[in-house]
């Protein structure tokens, strides 16, 4: 095999990957629409199963400095949002994006209300 063909085979196997991860989510969207919604922003900006779990990484960290008391600080938490999320994914807004991340969507559950209300979303 060429290089180019194993490049291209990669890059297959990522989509798949991905597809794989948007179809478990679109299962979630389709059970309840409102408790999930935010699973529909996520799959809009086509994010991978890897970019999901470091913006959960993310947040589990900084949820874990306001229980212990240090600063959370709104741009160094943006600031990681957006390098988890990388240079390939089109965010209209990242501030916006991780509103709904952290608060939910129209009363959807989000990530962490503790930090929505911190940030005064």
């Amino acid at each position: 095999m060429t290089i180019e063909l194993l490049e291209k085979l990669q890059l297959l196997e990522q989509r798949i990957e991905k597809l794989e991860f948007h179809k478990s989510l679109l299962q979630q969207l389709t059970r309840s629409y409102e408790e999930n919604s935010l699973f529909d922003e996520i799959i809009s900006h086509d994010l991978s199963r890897n970019q999901f779990q470091n913006l959960l990484d993310i947040t589990k960290k900084y949820v874990h400095q306001l229980e212990i008391g240090q600063p959370v600080l709104h741009h160094e938490f943006l600031e990681e949002f957006k390098e988890a999320l990388g240079h390939e994914v089109r965010v209209f807004s990242y501030d916006q994006f991780a509103k709904a991340w952290l608060k939910g969507i129209d009363g959807s559950f989000g990530m962490s209300k503790r930090l929505a209300d911190h940030f005064n979303y």
